[in-house]
């Protein structure tokens, strides 16, 4: 099965680098309070989401920041 990628999107101001072949760079928005992502999931993984409902994180660490997962990451800032 496809993996998800990080992707770019019109709102990233900056690019963390990934370093390595087997880390990928990622596009990110970032201002003073939060750093934001854009990701693309292959067609046969939203099919499991879809059926499911489900989706998993994983972060690396012995702790997990504060995380926030969106299908649409800025639409609170265009009502305000």
């Amino acid at each position: 099965m496809k993996e998800t990628i990080p992707i770019m999107f019109r709102e990233a101001t900056g690019i963390l680098r990934g370093g390595s072949k087997d880390i990928l760079d990622l596009p990110v928005y970032r201002n003073d309070e939060q750093v934001i992502s854009c990701w693309k999931i292959p067609i046969m993984r939203r099919l499991r989401v879809l059926f499911t409902g489900r989706v998993y994180l994983h972060v690396l660490g012995k702790t997990h920041p504060p995380l926030c997962i969106e299908t649409d990451a800025f639409e609170h800032m265009r009502r305000e």
